[in-house]
């Protein structure tokens, strides 16, 4: 019987990973373009190395399909490689970043599914970002023996070989608190003052952080025993260590102030307008004459002509900061700048969205509200961005959107939109506080997501003695603008709390005719000229030179053209592409499966949302057979099913852009849900047609159908999202009657 137990021992020794062997704990990490995606100590259970073998093995899959994240594999005969995990896919879009693999920090040279785990092995994968490694001298150190941390980083050589070089500049982490660089030789000494064990790891900018090791030192050597005592008493030192640093408001404050130029600016006008905010957070009182400088500074230069469209966002951000009006200054209106690159979807650049991030930021800081349809638009066009771990790009801008997307929280999803994002930033905070870079940090402090108390700490680690924030490879003007975001941090302010509201100015053009009065108290038109005043509740002048007097007051017709940089009013939008829809319909010779309905409704159900998506149609179709075939039971379900398909497209649209594309693939879907519904019903239920003849006519009638409904959705609806996304321009005409001696000037 023992020596039947000792074969069974030997056996399960040399064939550990037999079917059904079990499980196996392992370090899983992985890196994206986003920065860390996981990390886990993931106990791994053994599966199929190949789907069907029957081959149970603890291979590199199954850790991945078990890591709580979907994986998509693309297989090579027996070899699977992976193609996606948690929505990262291998060469999206054409980008050209694959999944890759390291076992203990090791290029992985065989498939996944190929390999085998081992107890506590780090299985690291990485989607775009190469890692570092760090090895350590002596893991068993003497207490206040000097070790040698070396860091080196993956790549490729000319030949693209694999391989390892030292890596210098790689900012090395003691117990989560930066140490310091590594040299030219990818060194970095540390010396352990206690017994206490030690977590060590390195980051570099573009590369995935290091893995962690544990430095455990050794008790130190027992001092030799005293002297004997000569009398008296003793005393007993007990060491403490150090309080926690705390963040030097003050100081880093003055820190800015001391690079205030003669001038009143910061140099560049990022800095300026960053600093602006900065000192903008302060109390109003504080700081009065470097504000007034800035102040001074910011009216006196203008921005270049070939600024951009977040130059004038943050350039508004810096002026709102310092109470200046955005619609006035320098001889530019800044929030004009903004509306005007707004496309009917987004603003700015379809390919960003930090643009429309800070556009939104601004805009309802200066009279633009949740009512307003162009931030509406803007913010379902966000909304269909954000990643599937609830993040825009990273840190920063996640922590942008929160901070602007607040004031419209009421709009359909934002609000849980909102609560992705702060999950998300609540799930990159790490043990020291910090959050990727001590920009990122501080932006998302001025949010409520993270530790406040933790972050500043971390914070206050970067804060040298002048007060300044410092990081590895920061230029001087490069601490200057971090030590600007900090403050508002510190603060603990947000960006709306910082930025004054401005209200929302109305202006109308008035056109006016030069005339003469006459005897007859007629006037003669002689010409056309325009001025710009106030709409409402402020007073108007028309003070020109060459003054002609009016002594008994004759009446003056002048014309006023509101313009307006809102996009065209819901109603008036809803009610003119309603008419111009069914205007179309009514066309004589016009072939019945060719409509235009389904074009329409769908950009008024995406802008306007789904009341408005169902009743377009609906009563389009209800008219229609009131005028033309009458009314029937027909009606009343062709009406319905095309108002259904408003409100889908109302949710269709909600997180899509309006593209010919987009419109397209709803109206194939859209027009077969329809023909589906009403073709092959109406002639069997109303005409006692059989069905095989219902589905026999419908079918060439259907094709036509998506031939039209798409044609007209890839071109036209386009068009009709951009129409109803136009600025108006309304002309009024009125009376004005001058009283007696009031100068009416030609210019």
């Amino acid at each position: 019987m023992k020596k039947l137990f000792k074969i069974l021992l030997i056996l399960c020794a040399v064939f550990p990973y037999a079917a059904g062997a079990g499980e196996v704990q392992i370090n899983l990490k992985a890196w994206t373009t986003d920065g860390l995606m996981t990390t886990q100590t993931l106990t791994v259970q053994d599966c199929e190395d190949s789907a069907g073998s029957g081959n149970f093995t603890l291979n590199g899959m199954c850790a991945v399909d078990q890591s709580g994240f979907p994986a998509l594999w693309t297989w090579w005969g027996t070899d699977a490689f992976l193609d996606s995990w948690n929505g990262y896919i291998g060469n999206a879009n054409g980008n050209g970043i694959y999944w890759a693999w390291f076992g203990n920090r090791e290029l992985g040279a065989t498939a996944l599914n190929t390999h085998i785990l081992s107890a506590d092995e780090e299985l690291f994968l990485t989607y775009g970002p190469n890692p570092l490694r760090l090895t350590v001298d002596d893991t068993t150190p003497d207490v206040g023996q000097a070790i040698t941390i070396t860091v080196e980083e993956f790549g490729y050589d000319i030949n693209w070989n694999a391989v390892w070089s030292l890596s210098n500049e790689a900012l090395v982490s003691v117990d989560g608190n930066p140490g310091g660089l590594t040299d030219a030789s990818g060194v970095y000494s540390f010396t352990p003052s206690d017994e206490s064990p030690i977590n060590v790891r390195a980051a570099k900018n573009s590369f995935a952080d290091s893995n962690e090791m544990i430095i455990d030192p050794n008790d130190p050597p027992p001092p030799p025993p005293p002297p004997p005592p000569s009398g008296g008493g003793s005393v007993v030192l007990i060491q403490t260590p150090p309080p926690p640093k705390n963040f030097d408001l003050t100081a880093a404050i003055n820190f800015i102030l001391s690079r205030q130029k003669p001038d009143g600016s910061f140099g560049d006008s990022l800095y300026t307008d960053w600093a602006a905010i900065a000192l903008g957070a302060t109390e109003t009182g504080e700081h009065a004459e470097a504000k007034e400088r800035l102040r001074s500074y910011l009216k006196e230069h203008s921005l270049s002509a070939d600024a951009q469209l977040t130059d004038y966002e943050r350039g508004a951000m810096a002026l709102m900061s310092l109470g200046m009006n955005p619609y006035e200054q320098g001889g530019h209106n800044y929030i004009a700048e903004i509306v005007k690159s707004f496309d009917g979807e987004q603003f700015g650049d379809p390919n960003l969205f930090n643009d429309d991030i800070f556009a939104i930021l601004v805009l309802t800081n200066a009279g633009y509200g949740a009512n307003d349809s162009m931030l509406q638009s803007v913010a379902r066009w966000l909304l269909a961005k954000q990643s599937v771990q609830g993040d825009f790009s990273g840190v920063d801008l996640t922590a942008a959107f929160i901070q602007a997307l607040e004031s419209l929280s009421s709009l359909p999803d934002i609000a849980f939109s909102l609560d992705r994002a702060k999950n998300y930033l609540r799930g990159r905070q790490e043990s020291n506080g910090g959050l990727s870079s001590i920009f990122g940090t501080s932006w998302a402090l001025q949010t409520s997501a993270i530790s406040r108390e933790s972050g500043l700490r971390y914070l206050a680690l970067f804060q040298l003695s002048d007060g300044g924030l410092q990081d590895t490879g920061l230029t001087s003007d490069g601490r200057l603008w971090a030590t600007a975001y900090a403050v508002p941090a510190v603060l603990g302010k947000n960006w709306n709390e910082i930025l004054l509201d401005f209200t929302k100015p109305v202006t109308q053009t008035l056109e006016f005719f030069e005339a003469e009065a006459m005897p007859s108290k007629e006037f003669s038109r002689s010409s056309s000229r325009s001025v710009s005043a106030p709409a409402s509740g402020v007073e108007t002048k028309l003070a020109q030179p060459d003054a002609q007097k009016f002594s008994d007051g004759p009446a003056l017709t002048i014309t006023a053209v509101a313009s307006s940089t809102d996009p065209m009013d819901s109603k008036e939008s809803v009610g003119a592409g309603w008419i111009l829809c069914f205007f179309l319909r009514m066309l004589p010779f016009r072939p019945p499966n060719i409509e235009p309905v389904l074009a329409f409704q769908m950009p008024f159900a995406k802008r306007h949302g789904y009341i408005i998506g169902f009743i377009f149609a609906f009563f389009n179709i209800i008219l229609y057979d009131l005028l033309t075939a009458g009314l029937g039971p027909w009606t009343f379900m062709t009406a319905t099913a095309y108002g259904f398909l408003g409100l889908w497209a109302a949710y269709f649209f909600r997180k899509r852009e309006s593209t010919g594309l987009n419109y397209a693939v709803f109206a194939i879907m859209g027009t077969l849900f329809y023909d589906a519904v009403t073709g092959l019903t109406l002639g069997p239920l109303f005409f006692n047609q059989p069905f095989a003849v219902a589905l026999a006519g419908q079918v060439p009638f259907t094709a036509l159908h998506l031939l039209g409904n798409v044609g007209l959705a890839f071109f036209v609806s386009p068009l009709v999202n951009k129409w109803i996304s136009t600025p108006l321009a309304v002309d009024k005409s009125f009376a004005l009657t001058p009283p007696a001696g009031l100068q009416l000037d030609q210019r």
